[in-house]
């Protein structure tokens, strides 16, 4: 079963194949921890991706009114929407994620956020930058303690070409000195801002995350990682996932988040395991047919 046949069915045939899911080995976690990120690994068939792709620009996402949201602070909204559509949400439950996420985390696992990285031909870089607390421009932090893993999932082919992710090794281990500053016309900014986050560290030992349609990579809240232009005619989007634990309070005492998005309709879903603490608005998705 292909992934638009399964719009009308129960989950896609990589959700019914996944099953008793092994997580990552132990000398994966292993890496993980000493380094910070991991990967790629595989998630879907470069196949299923590829009728998400078709579906999720038939829907125009990037310019879509969202259901949560409306257009948000920024006039579009990338974000959040696997609370919404079936097929993202089944993506984004996937159990071979929650077994690898969980193999580090434990079973008890929340995704929080899920956003779309849209690169077309032409795209800017994005400069070096840690997520740490995901604060916005009113620097309000979303996560109490910060706790995230990323899953950086291809929806299209990723290369050093087409400006794919680069991670530094280790950095999330350190305690970088930075500053922050205007960036020049031609510069990169942080997604489209004006500023850019200066870093006292060697980023000549980068690794390149390559990743075909359906591969993804896991990375820490405090890995530094950035992307460069893409000055190809083929695009390079993605879809990120952000996953916390239950022992984490996310958007604690906000209905605004740090970048001016209302909070009214948002919630977490839980990945797997149970909430044995009670901190979080926790909702099933309200699916838009």
């Amino acid at each position: 079963m292909t992934m638009t046949a399964a719009i009308a069915a129960e989950r896609p045939s990589s959700l019914a194949r996944a099953t008793n899911t092994p997580g990552l080995t132990p000398e994966q976690v292993e890496f993980f921890e000493e380094n910070g990120f991991l990967g790629p690994l595989t998630l879907c068939t470069p196949e299923e991706m590829a009728e998400l792709r078709e579906w999720v620009r038939e829907k125009d996402f990037a310019t879509r009114k969202s259901p949560i949201y409306g257009l948000g602070p920024f006039g579009r909204c990338l974000r959040d929407w696997h609370l919404v559509y079936r097929p993202l949400h089944w993506l984004a439950v996937h159990p071979v994620l929650a077994a690898a996420i969980g193999s580090i985390y434990g079973p008890d696992l929340l995704l929080w956020r899920t956003t779309f990285f849209v690169k077309p031909p032409g795209a800017l870089p994005v400069a070096w930058h840690q997520d740490l607390g995901f604060p916005g421009h009113r620097l309000t932090p979303a996560l109490n303690p910060i706790k995230n893993i990323s899953a950086w999932i291809s929806i299209d082919t990723a290369d050093t070409e087409n400006g794919c992710v680069w991670v530094v090794p280790k950095t999330h281990k350190q305690k970088l000195e930075a500053r922050m500053s205007k960036t020049s016309e031609n510069e990169a900014g942080l997604f489209g801002r004006r500023y850019k986050v200066e870093y006292k560290v060697d980023t000549s030992t980068a690794v390149p995350m390559i990743c075909q349609p359906g591969q993804y990579f896991l990375f820490s809240e405090s890995a530094l990682h950035g992307s460069t232009r893409n000055p190809t005619n083929r695009r390079r989007d993605a879809l990120s996932l952000r996953i916390t634990t239950p022992d984490v309070k996310v958007y604690e005492g906000q209905t605004v988040d740090g970048q001016g998005f209302p909070l009214e309709k948002w919630g977490c879903l839980l990945l797997s395991g149970k909430d044995r603490f009670g901190y979080n608005k926790i909702i099933d998705p309200q699916f838009v047919e």
